[in-house]
């Protein structure tokens, strides 16, 4: 009896753990590169508690540094299926 109790309660927990959970779905959603630099900004300044001027420098350099992210990640999918197609 005490083998079969151990062995639901391992496959009940193996179970358990092979669920997705909600934090992984987080992770998966794309943001366009605005809403990443907003992100971004509004992290720093709750952290650093920067003033509204500052805000605005770090906010245009966030939209640059996402705006060249993106064309990177654009381009390099481009050339990997450039690459996969014989």
């Amino acid at each position: 009896m005490k083998y079969i109790i151990t062995a639901l309660f391992i496959s009940f927990s193996i179970m358990a753990f092979a669920q997705k959970s909600p934090a992984n779905k987080m992770h998966k959603q794309q943001f366009t590169p605005e809403q990443q630099a907003v992100l971004q900004t509004k992290k720093m300044v709750l952290e650093l508690g920067l003033t509204s001027k500052q805000e605005e420098k770090i906010l245009q350099l966030h939209r640059k540094w996402a705006n060249e992210r993106q064309q990177f990640i654009s381009e390099r999918r481009a050339n990997k299926r450039k690459d996969l197609t014989p």
